[in-house]
């Protein structure tokens, strides 16, 4: 691993003015209450943010780090759907001082969980409303990057925005799941589109090989932000409110530099995983390490027995006879027999045991499953997609249910 001397936030690398990037004048919003139905079946016991990235942390993990090493000091997660793993991390991984949590709740007069991005910010107002700062950044709890937004927060200094846009560019043909958005020689954004059809988006960009796409983080003038929110019925920033928006306010895109990744389907989140565990990975997990305070839960070393390793992340509290293991991901506290060989897989672990003379290939293990002796998944022969509870088959990659039990012999 190459060690780094020096962080792309580092504030002694920063020519901006204090003033124009001072980050403890910003509140920081993480939305992490999806139900995130495109991974199913890893989300059937899980919300999206609590997914496991990188065998040692969680989706979550990525905005709340990224928001941290740029000087912010409150972070609000918002959650709602299957979030009881979700707290759980949280509380055991951040201060409660900088990362609080603000759970969906019902009020009288309102019954509504929330409908969206902006329904959820409004709910929350009430929780948000006597931070001292002058402006609100909005992160999604399920992408993959690595950012300093004090650029961001300079931009909307610098061109006295009501809110800025992060944007990426992205091929034109992968643009059509994500926020499309078209701005001026100045980045006044003047078309916005959520999730356009592919006609659509060429009548627009003609024969452009890509589009800038907006990266779902958001940074608004406070009171901009909860005077909308307080004079508007949009449930979501995307579908509704943005659109609206920039025919009247002053909406301008922030150009984001660097690796970006939309953690949307199975096969994203599965390609994203394995190529954190490449020699030099476009993504290095490292890099946000410092920010993150120690769990509370403390496992011992890792055993290695004459296991072959190449291109792996390996978590704490494993035990590992297998014959090789060969780039993939093996979570904590995970046992894997002898003779066995993994290749191209994501093992969560949380107590997940593998038998002797097995083989696998491009599969993902949810928490604490069991595979007995001489059992063999390699999906390259079965169809795309493929349900037999409690292994699945999606995007030509297998999964395996949380807390699963597959006997000696099983094949697939």
């Amino acid at each position: 691993m190459t060690v780094l001397t020096t962080r792309p936030w580092d504030l002694t690398q920063h020519t901006s003015t204090p003033e124009a990037c001072d980050m403890t004048r910003v509140l920081t919003v993480v939305m992490a209450g999806g139900a995130g139905s495109r991974l199913s079946p890893l989300t059937l016991s899980q919300c999206k943010p609590a997914l496991p990235i990188g065998g040692s942390y969680k989706l979550i993990d990525i905005p709340i780090l990224n928001a941290l090493a740029s000087g912010c000091t409150q972070v609000f997660v918002l959650t709602q759907y299957l979030a009881t793993s979700l707290h759980r991390h949280l509380s055991l991984t951040y201060s409660p001082e900088k990362v609080q949590v603000l759970a969906a709740e019902q009020k009288p007069g309102k019954q509504d969980w929330f409908r969206g991005t902006a329904d959820a910010v409004r709910q929350s107002v009430p929780y948000l409303k006597d931070f001292e700062g002058d402006a609100v950044l909005i992160l999604s709890g399920d992408h993959l990057y690595k950012h300093d937004f004090r650029e961001m927060l300079k931009t909307l200094r610098e061109k006295n925005a009501d809110f800025v846009i992060a944007s990426h560019p992205l091929a034109v043909e992968k643009a059509t799941r994500m926020g499309v958005l078209l701005h001026d020689e100045k980045g006044r954004i003047h078309h916005f589109v959520e999730k356009p059809s592919l006609e659509e988006l060429r009548k627009v960009v003609g024969d452009a090989p890509t589009v800038q796409v907006s990266t779902g983080i958001y940074l608004f003038k406070k009171d901009f932000l909860f005077h909308l929110l307080g004079h508007c019925d949009h449930s979501d920033f995307g579908k509704e409110a943005i659109p609206f928006l920039i025919r009247s306010a002053r909406v301008f895109s922030h150009p984001f530099k660097g690796y970006w990744e939309d953690i949307g389907t199975v096969e994203a989140y599965y390609r994203a995983n394995l190529d954190l565990a490449l020699r030099e990975p476009l993504f290095d997990l490292f890099d946000l390490a410092p920010m993150r305070r120690q769990s509370s839960v403390y496992l011992p070393p890792s055993y290695l027995g004459q296991t072959t390793l190449s291109q792996c992340l390996i978590g704490e509290g494993c035990r590992l006879e297998a014959q090789s293991i060969r780039h993939s991901i093996i979570g904590s506290e995970t046992h894997v027999g002898d003779k066995t060989v993994i290749e191209e897989s994501y093992l969560f672990g949380g107590g997940t045991k593998i038998g002797r003379h097995c083989h696998l290939k491009r599969v993902i293990l949810d928490h604490q499953v069991t595979l007995g002796d001489h059992v063999k998944i390699d999906p390259s022969s079965f169809p795309h997609t493929y349900d037999a509870d409690p292994v699945f088959i999606r995007d030509g990659i297998a999964i395996v249910r949380k807390g699963a039990h597959l006997p000696d012999g099983f094949t697939l």
